[in-house]
């Protein structure tokens, strides 16, 4: 059980992350009704950013000191930002080309941390190779 809680984690929260991030990014603009809809704060804004791109090699940290679970899963969970990006861009569309808001988080994001996980998980597999 707490090794598919712990697999949940990791799939879900960089797509919880990018949630976040587009809602908070949607809602920071001037409605033109005389007061902004959630903050004109963008610290706000580039701190969560930071929090992005910063938790997960917490997440690759953690996973290199405890391994709950086979290391090639680790990128399945940053597939998923792009897909939600292009669901939601279809949903309610900001621009008028949906798959290029998909496209940046997919080259902005997604792939960075797919290609680190990837690396990551074969380090992990060399180095148990040599241990037995």
């Amino acid at each position: 059980m707490k090794k598919a809680i712990l697999i949940g984690i990791y799939i879900l929260y960089p797509l919880l992350l990018s949630v976040i991030f587009t809602l908070l990014r949607n809602n920071m603009y001037y409605g033109g009704d005389g007061y902004y809809h959630y903050t004109d704060n963008k610290v706000i804004l580039y701190g969560f950013l930071a929090v992005c791109y910063a938790s997960p090699f917490f997440g690759f940290y953690y996973f290199a000191k405890k391994r709950p679970f086979n290391q090639w899963l680790l990128f399945v969970g940053f597939i998923l930002v792009p897909v939600y990006s292009f669901i939601y861009d279809y949903f309610d569309p900001s621009v008028k080309f949906q798959y290029l808001a998909a496209i940046i988080y997919l080259v902005l994001y997604a792939l960075p941390f797919i290609i680190l996980s990837l690396v990551f998980a074969l380090i992990i597999s060399k180095k148990d190779r040599r241990k037995e």
